[in-house]
C-alpha cells in the first residue's frame, strides 16, 4: 500500500503547525521561505525576511565568520545539529539576543540545493539551567573549603561524591574513593584496640541500615603499607529520596599518638560539632527556603475566597516540598482554578510543578478565549517540547495529572476538563462523579512512542445552587492505613457528603480529623490535596 501524496497544502499546514521556526535558505545564504513562527521569534515579518541573507539574524559578533561556515557547508550538507558543543544565538529585529538549538537540514528541489534551519528558543531551559548551575557550584565550595572530610552515599551504600578534604585525609585520590562501598570498602578497618572491625560494626553502615545518626566513633585505617591512620567519624541519615547518609571525620592519628590525645580530641570534637550545626543549619535553611519558592507559586487564599467564600483547601505535601500544588487566575469575568499532581515527590516533584505552574500562568494569560480542554492540550503539548520528551529516553517523560475548571463569573457556569484527575458534584447529598480524560500531562504515550498532541474532553456545567464542588489529587484516595487498606473513593463520598450541609468552620476540621484518623501511624505515601467549595457562596 503506498502511502498518500504529501500536497503542497499538506506541506505548508504541516510547517505552520511546528512550535520550531523553520527558515528555507538557498545557495546564496538568502531567506526564500519561513514560517508563521519564524515572524513571532524574530519580530520580522516574511516580506522583511525574504531575499534577505540569513546572517540578519545572526548577532554582529559571529556574522562576519558565517559566510565562510555556511560555504564550507554548502559544500557537503548533511542533517545534523548546528555548533555542537557551543552557545548559539539568534539576534530579533529589536538587536536583542537570545540562546537557540539550530538543526540543519538538506532539501533539494528542482535541481537547487536549500537548507531548512530549525530555530529552537531555548531561553526558559537556559535559565533553569544556569539556576541549578549556580546552587550546586555554591554548595561544592562551601563544602570544599571545609577541612573536615566529608562523604555522601546513595542508598546503597555506594560513595557518590566526596570532599578536597577526604582525598587528603585518606590519601587516595577522589576517583578511587568514588569505587568504594561502605559494605565492602576495600581497606582494612580497625577498632581503637587495633582489632579488625567488621562492616556491620561501622557507624557508616549502621547509620545506613538503622536510620540513626552515629557521633565521634574512633575507627583505624589501615593503608596498603600497614601505616594507621586514625579517624573521628560522625554518620547520619540524609531523608532525601536516591540518598544514604553523609560522613564526616577528621584525622586525629596525631592525637592518639599523643599524650595530649584526650584533650585534643575534645578540642576537636568541639569544632566537629560547630561545623556540623553549621552545616545542618545550612541544609535545614536550604530546604525551607526551596519550600518558600514552591510556596510563593500558590495563589493567595484571601484572593480566591473573595470568589469562593465557602473554599476549603487541605494542602498536605509528603515531604517538606512535593508535586502537588494548587492554582487559581482571574481574567476579567473569568476565574480558573485547578488541583495538580506533578511526577515525584520532594526535590524532582517540587521542579516539576514549578515548570508546569509557569507553563500554565503563560498559556491562561496569553490565550483568553480557550477552553478548559484546548488548555490541557496546549499545556501538554508545551511541556512536551519543554522537556524535548521527542527523544523518547526515560530522563524527560514527566508531567502532571491535573483537574481544571474555568468559571464564567456573569453567566454562573462552569468548563471542566481532566487529565487522569475527576471532579466530584455533591447536590442534596447526592455525589456525581464526572470522569476526567484517562491521559495525562506529559509523557509517552500509552504504546510509548513520543506523543506531542494530545486531546482533552471540555464539559459544560451550569451552576446550581448548594452544590459543592470537589477537586484533589490522587493521595488522598490511595492512602493506606495500618491494615493496607486504601482509603478509597466510597470514603471520599461519605467524607464529601457528611461536610456539605457543615458550617464553614467546621468543614476543614472534618477532612483533616478523617484523613488523619485514618492513615494514623502509617507514614503518608503520597502528597495530598483537596480542594472544596459551596455554589450558593459563588460570587
Amino acid at each position: 500500500m503506498q502511502e498518500p501524496p504529501i500536497t503542497e497544502h499538506i506541506f505548508r499546514s504541516m510547517v505552520e503547525a511546528s512550535p520550531n521556526a523553520l527558515i528555507l535558505v538557498n545557495s546564496q545564504h538568502k531567506i526564500v521561505f519561513c514560517n508563521s513562527y519564524t515572524e513571532e521569534l524574530f519580530h520580522y515579518s516574511k516580506e522583511e525576511l525574504y531575499g534577505n541573507p540569513i546572517e540578519m539574524l545572526i548577532p554582529h559578533e559571529y556574522r562576519h565568520t558565517h559566510p565562510e561556515q555556511a560555504h564550507k557547508y554548502m559544500q557537503a550538507p548533511q542533517t545534523r545539529k548546528m555548533g555542537q558543543g557551543f552557545d548559539l544565538f539568534a539576534l530579533k529585529k529589536d538587536q536583542s539576543k537570545f540562546p537557540v538549538e539550530v538543526g540543519l537540514n538538506v532539501v533539494k528541489a528542482e535541481k537547487q540545493t536549500f537548507i531548512m534551519a530549525t530555530v529552537t528558543d531555548i531561553t526558559k531551559r537556559k535559565t533553569v539551567e544556569n539556576k541549578i548551575s549556580e546552587s550546586e557550584s555554591k554548595l561544592k565550595t562551601i563544602i570544599d573549603i571545609l577541612d573536615v572530610g566529608i562523604l555522601l552515599t546513595d542508598d546503597k551504600g555506594n560513595i557518590i561524591e566526596c570532599n578536597k578534604a577526604s582525598e587528603e585525609i585518606l590519601g587516595i585520590e577522589k576517583e578511587e574513593i568514588l569505587k568504594r562501598n561502605l559494605i565492602k570498602p576495600n581497606w582494612p578497618i580497625i577498632r581503637p584496640d587495633q582489632t579488625i572491625k567488621p562492616p556491620e560494626e561501622l557507624a557508616s553502615v549502621r547509620a545506613l541500615k538503622e536510620n540513626k545518626s552515629f557521633r565521634n566513633v574512633e575507627t583505624g585505617i589501615v593503608n596498603e603499607f600497614g601505616e594507621i591512620t586514625w579517624l573521628l567519624i560522625n554518620a547520619a541519615p540524609l531523608n532525601i529520596k536516591g540518598y544514604g547518609i553523609v560522613i564526616t571525620y577528621i584525622d586525629i592519628t596525631k592525637q592518639k599518638r599523643s599524650e595530649n590525645a584526650f584533650k585534643a580530641s575534645e578540642e576537636v570534637l568541639q569544632k566537629i560539632n560547630i561545623e556540623l550545626k553549621s552545616k545542618n543549619k545550612a541544609i535545614n535553611q536550604s530546604i525551607d527556603y526551596a519550600r518558600k519558592i514552591q510556596f510563593s507559586i500558590l495563589p493567595d487564599i484571601n484572593l480566591i475566597e473573595r470568589h469562593f467564600p465557602d473554599i476549603q483547601i487541605y494542602f498536605q505535601p509528603k515531604d517538606i516540598i512535593g508535586g502537588d500544588f494548587y492554582w487559581y487566575r482571574k481574567t476579567d469575568n473569568l476565574a480558573y482554578l485547578a488541583a495538580v499532581d506533578c511526577t515525584g515527590h520532594s526535590v524532582p516533584g517540587a521542579m516539576m510543578s514549578m515548570i508546569v505552574n509557569s507553563l500554565l500562568s503563560d498559556i491562561v494569560a496569553q490565550n483568553n478565549n480557550l477552553s478548559t480542554g484546548q488548555i490541557l492540550s496546549k499545556l501538554h503539548n508545551d511541556l512536551y517540547n519543554y522537556l524535548h520528551q521527542e527523544k523518547g529516553d526515560e530522563y524527560s517523560q514527566d508531567g502532571c495529572d491535573i483537574s481544571l475548571c474555568r468559571f464564567d463569573l456573569n453567566n454562573r457556569q462552569m468548563q471542566y476538563s481532566g487529565a487522569r484527575q475527576d471532579l466530584y458534584m455533591v447536590k442534596d447529598n447526592q455525589v456525581q462523579r464526572i470522569k476526567a480524560t484517562a491521559k495525562s500531562i506529559g509523557g509517552l504515550s500509552m504504546i510509548e512512542t513520543p506523543d506531542p498532541e494530545r486531546f482533552f474532553d471540555t464539559r459544560n456545567i451550569d451552576l446550581k445552587e448548594n452544590t459543592t464542588i470537589a477537586l484533589l489529587t490522587d493521595g488522598i484516595i490511595d492512602q493506606l492505613n495500618n491494615q493496607d487498606d486504601i482509603f478509597g473513593r466510597h470514603r471520599l463520598v461519605e467524607m464529601l457528603s457528611k461536610m456539605t450541609n457543615l458550617p464553614v468552620s467546621q468543614k476543614k476540621e472534618l477532612i483533616t480529623d478523617t484523613i488523619n484518623n485514618w492513615k494514623a501511624n502509617t507514614s503518608q505515601q503520597d502528597d495530598m490535596l483537596l480542594i472544596t467549595f459551596k455554589i450558593t457562596d459563588f460570587q
